[in-house]
């Protein structure tokens, strides 16, 4: 895949996973203690998705894409 197009994957996945990030503190206001945790572990499969589905593939083809890799500035920075 190209790379822009691979980088709005990335982009698009990291919001979605944003959200549910989001969401998953609402959870936390849930006082049914069950229904609190089987809405976080169906938070939990949906990113496990996102990542799996989307950003694996996306990061084989263009690994620079990483969000949790430092960038060619911080990598330059750490010689000095």
């Amino acid at each position: 895949m190209k790379f822009d197009t691979g980088k709005e994957l990335m982009d698009g996945a990291q919001s979605i996973n944003a959200h549910l990030g989001n969401l998953a503190e609402l959870v936390e206001l849930i006082e049914d203690e069950t229904l609190k945790k089987k809405i976080k572990r169906e938070l939990g499969l949906v990113v496990g998705k996102v990542y799996i589905g989307v950003m694996v593939p996306v990061l084989r083809e263009h690994p620079e894409l990483d969000p949790d890799s430092p960038s060619d500035t911080e990598a330059v920075s750490r010689k000095d």
